[in-house]
């Protein structure tokens, strides 16, 4: 066939209403050249010329919007749809070159390129209150067997049990071995792994000055000798990969995958009927304003309280300011986190645990013998409907607090022959021969402050913006884009995809908002089109390709 050389310039193909050049306007407001690692080369650059980082960095991003994050999906992506060869100057890169420019560029920054590209959008005047901001979190399973756990707790135990097994075998190793050349060790109730490389480097020592041979074939017979250095040796690997496992998993994790060591095991919602199963995960959290998702991070541990100070504290590192105003459920109203809120000058706007008990369950709020309804003496006693006093007994440290906070318990001098015994004490009337109540002032004023704020008129409107717009944003991800298993391994991988999913989530926002208000407009769409391009960010000189 003979070829033919034609000048083709891509972008007379892309229809001029096309969301292409909005998303390519929003990319020039933004230096993207900040985030690129520049080489510098000693003597003469050797082999063929490099693609544009620029380039490449704005055609992942816009891939991401079209909900390619995967490698493979993003070289074909750049290599079939026009838009992404009129960005890379007909040049389409493998899945190895855009895995190198993501771990060399992409991987450190991505989290700065979604904050700059939120101040972006704001610049098009488009409202994102970052005052306040509605948080939430989900779970997403990662890409790691489901049958590949590895519980701490059962590493203890079976480390715990191979300690006394070791003590045990102590005196006969000591009657033995030990005695016969004059070494003397004790039992403990734990041992070391150089505990342990000391008495095997002690066999090994006399195992060459003795010259002696082991034999481990089918009918020969161990010595002694050779019987307990196997067996210690055994314990020696065992402690070294008990030890590793226990590592892994650190002090804030119970459990971890083998194929992937740092996802979790979770409890993940798997159908609409709420049956869950116990499946390797990591635990997302996003901030929400005007269904855009201004703040991501993600966590190995399944508790959302846990999470919600490290979010935080996140968030003031990228935009310089707490929220003023952070909304979130009951799952993130801890003690801990209150304490944090009041600390920090932040407005109380999340839910307790017993918020929905406080507010609507009128038994709970009635009830006569629970503490915060009872009458209070001059002393600051405690007066029960029997008009007995439950004086001050100790304080008591709120375990987990780490704020230090203590909570007050108050105790009754005589119960016994109360007749309101059972009905007050309940089930504990068999057990305990006096009523003791738990007070804490504080928390009892922070839940008076919260239930307040969520009654307001901000209150009611946070509430309900709450599950529409954190919901929605999970909804967005989840069920319309299918993001509901990560296709990488490694916390610093995971955490990459999911920025990089929240991208596309917001710029497929931002096209929606103006396009909505497009719509509303006298004047077409198309009128206003070279005012919002920038013709700066690429070259549209043809383009010499070959058919």
């Amino acid at each position: 066939m003979n070829k033919l050389n034609l000048l083709v310039n891509y972008s007379l193909e892309i229809p001029e209403n096309d969301d292409f050049w909005i998303i390519i306007d929003l990319f020039d407001k933004i230096d993207l050249n900040s985030y690129i690692k520049i080489k510098n080369y000693d003597g003469e650059t050797r082999g063929r010329k490099g693609y544009s980082s620029r380039d490449l960095l704005a055609a992942i991003l816009f891939a991401s919007m079209k909900n390619h994050t995967s490698l493979r999906d993003m070289e074909s992506f750049f290599k079939y749809d026009i838009r992404c060869r009129y960005i890379l100057d007909s040049n389409s890169p493998s899945h190895v070159t855009i895995g190198n420019f993501i771990n060399n560029n992409l991987i450190e920054n991505i989290e700065s390129i979604m904050v700059d590209l939120i101040l972006a959008i704001k610049d098009f005047g488009i409202s994102i209150d970052l005052n306040t901001v509605y948080i939430d979190g989900s779970k997403i399973e990662a890409a790691s067997n489901k049958y590949t756990w590895v519980w701490k707790n059962a590493c203890l135990k079976f480390r715990d049990k191979m300690f006394i097994k070791i003590s045990n075998r102590i005196p006969d190793l000591q009657a033995n071995i030990l005695d016969n050349y004059g070494l003397e060790i004790g039992a403990k109730e734990e041992y070391t792994i150089d505990d342990l490389e000391n008495l095997i480097s002690f066999f090994e020592t006399k195992k060459a000055e003795l010259d002696l041979v082991y034999v481990y074939s089918q009918g020969k017979r161990k010595t002694v000798f050779q019987r307990y250095h196997d067996e210690f040796l055994s314990y020696l690997e065992r402690l070294k990969t008990y030890s590793k496992k226990i590592a892994i998993c650190g002090s804030s994790r119970n459990s971890y995958s083998k194929t992937d060591q740092d996802a979790t095991f979770m409890r993940i919602k798997v159908d609409y009927m709420g049956n869950d199963s116990l499946l390797p995960a990591y635990n997302l959290q996003v901030a929400v304003s005007n269904c855009f998702i201004v703040h991501m991070d993600t966590y190995q541990f399944a508790s959302d309280s846990s999470t919600f100070i490290p979010f935080m504290n996140s968030f003031k590192e990228n935009y310089g300011f707490y929220p003023k105003y952070p909304v979130g459920d009951a799952g993130y109203g801890s003690m801990t986190n209150l304490c944090f809120l009041e600390d920090n000058n932040i407005e109380k706007y999340i839910k307790f645990p017993m918020y929905k008990n406080h507010t609507k369950n009128k038994k709970y709020i009635n009830d006569k013998f629970a503490v915060r309804n009872m009458k209070i003496d001059e002393f600051g006693n405690f007066i029960c409907p029997n008009n007995k006093l439950l004086k001050f007994w100790k304080t008591k440290k709120i375990e987990g607090n780490q704020f230090e906070r203590t909570t007050e318990m108050y105790k009754c001098d005589n119960c016994k022959l109360c007749p309101m015994r059972k009905e007050c004490m309940k089930s504990k009337a068999e057990y305990y021969e006096n009523k003791v109540v738990t007070l804490n002032k504080e928390m009892t004023k922070f839940h008076d402050e919260v239930i307040k704020n969520l009654a307001s008129d901000r209150g009611v409107k946070c509430r309900v913006n709450r599950s529409i717009q954190a919901e929605g944003a999970f909804g967005d991800i989840k069920s319309n884009y299918g993001f509901d298993r990560v296709k990488r391994k490694s916390l610093k991988s995971v955490k990459f995809e999911m920025f990089l999913t929240c991208i596309g989530h917001n710029l497929r926002r931002f096209i929606n908002i103006l396009n909505d208000e497009n719509q509303d407009e006298t004047t077409s769409f198309t009128d206003n089109l070279p005012k919002l391009i920038d013709n700066s960010f690429f070259d549209t000189s043809n383009i010499s390709i070959q058919l």
